[in-house]
């Protein structure tokens, strides 16, 4: 009598080993990407903190002056309104994002068309579709949006008194030494907070255009 052929497939046993295999892999990958998407983002906030300063930087030495909008309407953040300043200048683009067909498109009605909430805040709008086209930006996600001051007086730097003249947050207390900017820029980060409020300090994740002991 000939040996009766074994079936195909896995045993019970098997399968289990190959799943324990894949959990103890995952676990093992898991930090290291969360750890390269920490990175990434804290980079992409740099880069548009970095081109925002600039790109204000290139528009007080083009205009010799701040726009009045700044004075008037802002609270020191990158609204829609003050990013069509730097847009209608050409020291910005519209933000840019693929359709379902691969194409590239503008995108126009989204309240962040200019590109300048952070990545903690653009991963907040991904979550939240529903807020793509809303009217006004919601609170939530205003926190994420870049954050600057200005050299009100044209003396090249920035200074305590300038830092609190457009009201909310100063990154600069009274008595501190002056930045040497026309303009600082920051990103609070994925807290949405400008500070620690434990060490009353930036928390490390903030994106600057400056850095401290200036």
């Amino acid at each position: 009598m000939g040996v009766r052929a074994r079936c195909g497939g896995f045993t019970l046993v098997e399968m289990l080993a190959v799943i324990g295999v894949i959990g103890i892999l995952m676990a093992a990958l898991l930090p290291s990407f969360y750890h390269v998407q920490k990175s990434a983002r804290q980079a992409h906030a740099q880069r548009l903190v970095s081109n925002a300063a600039t790109a204000m930087t290139v528009y007080l030495q083009r205009e010799q002056e701040w726009p009045q909008k700044i004075y008037r309407d802002s609270r020191g953040e990158f609204t829609a309104d003050v990013c069509k300043i730097l847009y209608d200048a050409g020291l910005l683009d519209m933000a840019t994002s693929k359709n379902k067909d691969g194409a590239t498109i503008v995108q126009k009605y989204s309240v962040d068309k200019f590109g300048l909430l952070d990545p903690w805040g653009q991963a907040l709008l991904r979550r939240n579709k529903s807020w793509m086209d809303a009217d006004t930006i919601p609170e939530e996600l205003r926190q994420h949006l870049l954050q600057f001051r200005i050299d009100m007086n044209f003396d090249g730097m920035v200074d305590s008194t300038e830092a609190s003249a457009l009201g909310g947050y100063s990154p600069l207390r009274s008595g501190s030494s002056p930045i040497r900017a026309s303009v600082i820029v920051w990103s609070r980060g994925p807290s949405g907070k400008d500070e620690d409020p434990n060490t009353k300090r930036y928390p490390r994740e903030n994106r600057l255009s400056w850095s401290f002991g200036n």
